[in-house]
């Protein structure tokens, strides 16, 4: 995890249009920028990598919203489940995630490690799937993800930095990604609807998070 957290944080302070391996498959409103990287010999698959602005929330609130299962399952409405497996630790848990079904595909669950901490100032977290007896791979066809969730916050300059003013807050998000849905789907489909899931998604979890804390104090 070390290792995926450490390759955002870096990504995160380059120019990804000028990156070998990015191509640029979505922008909007200057916001929100979607670039596919080129798939590596180790896994055959392309991974994603996305920046979006977010006004009135901090990159706690972003991160909360993307790791609280109680409030995930409120915006993701991908998700036909997410069960806890194993508390780890203060910072870790284990958990299976089952999505609904897309028919005619067939339905796929994944199993995954996931961390929640701080950088600096900074707040992210890692997904990364993981091996275990707990949950046989024999229901669903599993699918493996690597995601990083990587947010910063940006007060607006002359702002205090523990403003309560949501006027003045934004979050930076970052957000690194490569999932293998497992089976058998040609790239090319993969690649196909990418750029519109993303934006889903990035949308999604941004309309949430400014409606779930708009009436809360800025948790910095």
């Amino acid at each position: 995890m070390e290792g995926l957290i450490n390759r955002c944080v870096e990504l995160s302070q380059s120019d990804a249009s000028k990156l070998e391996g990015m191509s640029l498959i979505h922008s909007e409103d200057d916001k929100t920028q979607i670039y596919r990287i080129a798939a590596d010999k180790a896994s055959g698959r392309d991974g994603v990598w996305c920046v979006a602005l977010v006004d009135g929330v901090s990159a706690k609130e972003m991160v909360e919203v993307f790791h609280s299962q109680e409030l995930k399952l409120q915006w993701d409405l991908s998700i036909e489940r997410s069960d806890l497996l194993e508390n780890v630790n203060d910072t870790t848990d284990l958990y299976h995630q089952v999505q609904k079904r897309i028919w005619p595909a067939a339905q796929r669950d994944f199993v995954y490690t996931s961390h929640k901490g701080q950088v600096g100032s900074d707040w992210v977290v890692c997904n990364v799937s993981t091996d275990t007896d707990k949950v046989p791979a024999d229901k669903y066809c599993r699918a493996k993800i690597e995601v990083v969730f990587y947010c910063k916050t940006v007060v607006e300059a002359g702002a205090a930095a523990t403003t309560d003013d949501r006027s003045k807050v934004k979050c930076q998000i970052f957000y690194l990604a490569k999932i293998d849905p497992g089976g058998w789907i040609p790239a090319a489909a993969v690649q196909a609807v990418a750029a519109k899931e993303y934006s889903k998604f990035l949308k999604n979890i941004a309309s949430f998070g400014q409606k779930h804390f708009i009436d809360k104090e800025v948790a910095m």
